[in-house]
């Protein structure tokens, strides 16, 4: 979060190498997730300015999270971002619709953070009817 990407890398490291010393028997093992690495690293990729870097890490921690999980939602979230920061307005949008789907489900108020501020993002595209409708979807979270 504070741009230091050596800083970063080392710490990500760090916290696979734990991860790789994760057991089964594990007092903490039902706090424990698969896809934990792949959801920090691309979070901090996304603070680094590299959202390049971070769209294949969350796709893969997007495939790893539960369906209808609150942490699947900040990670779709974030995938959105990332696409959005590149311009890339289908991907984000597709993204976040499925990100939408998630919090509809679940109510997950982080997640509902995280696809607000790719939404705002999208913000020069907003003529575009695809992104009108992600904002739309949005707005009805809102309602319920």
């Amino acid at each position: 979060m504070v741009g230091r990407r050596r800083a970063c890398e080392l710490a990500l490291a760090e916290a696979e190498r734990s991860f790789e010393r994760v057991q089964g028997s594990d007092e903490a093992i039902r706090f424990y997730s698969s896809s934990q690495l792949n959801r920090m690293a691309g979070s901090c990729y996304l603070f680094l300015g590299q959202p390049q870097k971070a769209v294949p890490i969350l796709e893969s921690a997007a495939k790893a999270a539960s369906p209808a999980s609150k942490a699947r939602a900040i990670v779709l979230g974030n995938l959105g971002l990332a696409h959005a920061r590149q311009g890339q307005v289908d991907a984000a949008v597709g993204v976040l619709h499925t990100a939408t789907d998630v919090i509809e489900r679940n109510r997950g108020g982080g997640g509902m953070n995280v696809i607000f501020s790719a939404a705002l993002e999208l913000r020069p595209w907003r003529d575009l009817p695809m992104v009108q409708e992600v904002h739309d979807r949005l707005l009805m979270l809102g309602r319920a």
